[in-house]
């Protein structure tokens, strides 16, 4: 368990990424899609935002509730934080 991502919400409830496979999502980029995995989880109020690199370089990012690629969240880079 010590090496799981961790996430909490505002009131103090804990989640852990349990499975093995790290959790994955798609980057896009103007009208393209790039597969990326989470490093890590942060609280974001009652959201949870995903902490991953592009070219050595961290961003943290809210994934769409409205929108999926091929059944994964996506994260829009224009509105990385």
């Amino acid at each position: 368990m010590r090496n799981q991502p961790l996430y909490m919400n505002n009131s103090g409830s804990r989640w852990t990424y349990r499975e093995r496979e790290p959790r994955r999502f798609y980057i896009k980029v103007g009208s393209d899609y790039f597969l990326r995995h989470a490093e890590f989880f942060s609280g974001f109020g009652n959201f949870v935002a995903y902490h991953f690199k592009i070219n050595g370089k961290r961003y943290a990012g809210l994934p769409s509730d409205t929108e999926t690629h091929k059944g994964l969240p996506i994260i829009d880079i224009s509105k990385v934080i």
